[in-house]
């Protein structure tokens, strides 16, 4: 493939599992342009066309100094495709491996430009939920450009992740992690970690399992910057400090904040510098420059030297980033980005005449078309105060429709179904559990309800006594509650190894009615854990059982993929006991297929 619509292409930038990106060169026009251009292989896969899709309407609503800008959109021989401007220059990730970490006051640069690009997608309605060194790239005139919207949200769709992890593992926010809504307050915990791991080299939850990541992320408290880097100033640290709150509520509550808060940063530095120097303290030189940003002081790059043109990466490229702060991931789609697919997004606009074979450029009346940008456009002003008069019925009318739905008890069957969306989550369904409960103990549901409630609470008591394990001084916890809460824990890293000494933990409490009250709450939260455990092993079977069986299935109508399909399964499951006879299937087919025979299919 030499040509996709009008672009001429050059040479690959970047490959990954959703697609390429090439350098390219418009063919009327001259101009050199970045096209990413959906992988081959997934031409038909409707679920790759559909977040590839949304990619490109996330970057057709943004137009700003500090994002990849969207050029271009089309689709050649079936094969998706956009160009943007083409960013000459490296990732903070490349830069990070070059330099290890990153002075103070470029940090300061990068927060600024980064901040100033999620202001303008939030006020759009765009979440990144990506958001990482990778993806943030550095050009040559020193500008921060956020790419690789390819995981990108919407306000108003649904930001649910339920069983499903979007975005890296290192750089997600803990409401990402649990599968919670995302919120643009999400994209600022992860512009925080960013930070954090420029100054320091490394996240601050960097761990070497999945499991552990997760669990650092969701409960331990981020660590201090200046415990690690004590030549960060104070005020910077509360910066960072507020990014990574765990709850959202407590976080920095927009970029536009956040960009008051750089603004008070910088004014705190200037006036503590110049008060050194009134004082007769020598006042420190800023770092040399290659380049001058009017609206910044400081420089990207290591302290001291001047900046390095590269052109080795270029926006939306995914490049291969191999190294000491790759993660294994849950699910992989290109690199290092755990992917969530978003059915229902539809494919960018495309004029009625348009044929298979398409190519729409982006100008600002199509811009201005798909989205009004906010607070830009002035609204005329009317005279008449009609519809003043019918807003103002219709605001007492749902007022008062508000007031009758909050006074009037919930049916069984709408808590029922509130209780059953969260079941997998209990512990966030208590208020629905209680008053199900309350209201409704004599309905035929109520023992499932009240089996789910006893397992919330005794996730509550975990939860409190793990806070309480890892506290200093006062609040230690009793023998008991100690082997209860990491007998848990070990059950539920590796439930096929840990999950008898959870047993032996409840078997050795438990002394039926003669066990002491204060015991009791702790047995019986253990014995809830260990049903909920087992019930949660037993799901997680029958998920990968379905799907090595559609694995097989898939082999079975691709006879060219089927090799392959085999041996992953052997290499993925071999060893594991709920997985011998499937590994034995894949054995057969496999040598079936060595052997030239027909399988049995």
């Amino acid at each position: 493939m030499n040509q996709l619509g009008p672009y001429e292409l050059l040479g690959v930038l970047g490959r990954g599992g959703m697609g390429t990106v090439y350098r390219a060169r418009h063919q009327e026009t001259g101009d050199t342009v970045a096209v990413k251009a959906l992988a081959q292989n997934h031409t038909h896969d409707e679920h790759f066309r559909t977040r590839f899709s949304a990619e490109i309407q996330a970057l057709l609503k943004l137009d700003h100094p500090n994002i990849v800008r969207l050029l271009g959109y089309g689709e050649n021989d079936g094969a998706l495709y956009f160009a943007m401007e083409l960013v000459e220059g490296k990732s903070l990730y490349h830069l990070q491996r070059e330099i290890r970490t990153f002075d103070w006051r470029d940090v300061l640069v990068i927060c600024r430009d980064v901040a100033s690009g999620l202001r303008h997608a939030h006020d759009r309605g765009i979440i990144h939920r990506d958001l990482k060194p990778g993806n943030l790239i550095k050009s040559t005139d020193g500008v921060i450009k956020i790419t690789d919207f390819g995981i990108a949200k919407e306000f108003g769709v649904s930001h649910d992740t339920r069983d499903n992890v979007v975005g890296t593992i290192d750089y997600m926010s803990p409401e990402q992690a649990l599968g919670r809504p995302v919120t643009a307050r999400s994209d600022l915990y992860s512009l925080g970690v960013v930070l954090y791991s420029l100054l320091a080299g490394q996240p601050p939850f960097a761990s070497n399992s999945i499991e552990q990541s997760l669990r650092n992320l969701t409960r331990v408290p981020a660590p201090k910057i200046r415990s690690t880097v004590p030549n960060v100033p104070e005020a910077l640290e509360e910066v960072i400090d507020e990014l990574l709150e765990k709850k959202p509520e407590n976080r920095t509550p927009t970029a536009y904040a956040l960009l008051r808060k750089l603004d008070y940063v910088e004014q705190v530095l200037r006036d503590g510098s110049e008060a050194a120097t009134s004082h007769g303290l020598k006042k420190p030189s800023p770092p040399k420059q290659t380049s001058i940003r009017p609206e910044n002081t400081f420089r990207l790059g290591k302290p001291g030297e001047a900046d390095q043109p590269a052109a080795d990466t270029s926006a939306g490229s995914k490049t291969e980033q191999p190294g000491a702060f790759r993660r294994p991931q849950l699910t992989h789609s290109g690199l290092d980005t755990v992917v969530h697919t978003d059915p229902g997004v539809a494919e960018p606009p495309v004029p009625a005449t348009a044929k298979p074979d398409y190519f729409n450029p982006v100008t600002d009346q199509l811009r201005k078309r798909i989205f009004d940008p906010v607070g830009e456009q002035p609204k005329p002003r009317t005279t008449s105060w009609m519809p003043v008069l019918l807003s103002l019925v219709v605001v007492i009318a749902m007022a008062v429709y508000g007031v009758i739905q909050a006074t009037r008890p919930p049916t069984a069957e709408e808590l029922y179904e509130k209780i059953s969306l969260g079941a997998s989550r209990p512990s966030q369904i208590r208020d629905e559990l209680r008053k199900f409960l309350m209201t409704y103990p004599n309905d035929p549901r109520a023992a499932k309800v009240r089996e789910l409630n006893e397992i919330a609470e005794a996730m509550q008591l975990y939860t409190r006594l793990s806070v309480r394990l890892r506290l200093p001084g006062e609040n230690r916890l009793t023998q008991i509650e100690r082997d209860f809460v990491e007998n848990v824990e070990l059950a539920e890293l590796d439930p096929a190894l840990n999950l008898e000494k959870l047993e032996a933990f409840v078997d050795l409490h438990n002394a039926g009615d003669e066990t002491p009250d204060e015991k009791m709450q702790i047995v019986s939260a253990a014995r809830c854990y260990l049903a909920k455990i087992r019930n949660d092993a037993d799901s997680k079977i029958a998920t990968g059982r379905n799907d090595v069986e559609q694995a097989f299935e898939r082999a079975r109508q691709n006879p060219d993929q089927a090799l392959e399909i085999y041996r992953s399964v052997i290499l993925l499951y071999e060893g594991i006991d709920w997985a011998e006879d499937l590994v034995r299937q894949a054995r057969y087919e496999l040598e079936q297929l060595s052997s030239g025979g027909a399988g049995s299919h």
